[in-house]
């Protein structure tokens, strides 16, 4: 269902994207499969974002990490952290998003494509906010642990 939910996004097709990763949800809660939960919230919270629901976007990411904890697949957190961040830049939560794209440019479980997003994003923020206050930001992203950030989300929620 996640693959199906992928491939429905990928396609344009929202409605259906939704339909595959709420049952993708609805069966991973009730099997206690941990990524399957998360990677739903993370296929969700995409659909929101791209309809510029940013406050949805932003719960379902941020109950995504929350379920997961620190037990969660390194692979998938840093996918939704990239998700998230890029959800937060467009509440204007700029400041937590560079920091957050810094983290995963740099993590070394990041996947390739997932660092590229990051460093794209990163290189065209650059471009657009003052010099001293990116880098004060891409430098705390740098120090951050990717338990850290898991920790301070589950606070949060």
């Amino acid at each position: 269902m996640l693959s199906c939910g992928a491939v429905a996004i990928a396609q344009g097709n929202s409605r259906e994207a939704t339909r595959y990763f709420q049952e993708s949800l609805t069966a991973s809660q009730r099997v206690g499969y941990v990524s399957g939960v998360v990677r739903s919230h993370v296929g969700l919270g995409k659909i929101a974002l791209d309809k510029g629901q940013l406050e949805e976007a932003k719960a379902y990411l941020s109950d995504g990490l929350a379920f997961g904890g620190q037990s969660i697949n390194k692979r998938v957190a840093l996918s939704a952290l990239l998700t998230l961040a890029k959800t937060l830049i467009r509440l204007e939560e700029i400041d937590r998003g560079i920091e957050l794209m810094a983290l995963i440019r740099k993590h070394p479980a990041a996947d390739q494509g997932v660092r590229e997003q990051a460093s794209a994003a990163l290189n065209s923020l650059a471009k657009q906010i003052d010099p001293a206050r990116f880098e004060r930001m891409a430098l705390r992203g740098k120090t951050l642990s990717l338990e850290e950030v898991l920790a301070e989300n589950d606070q949060s929620r």
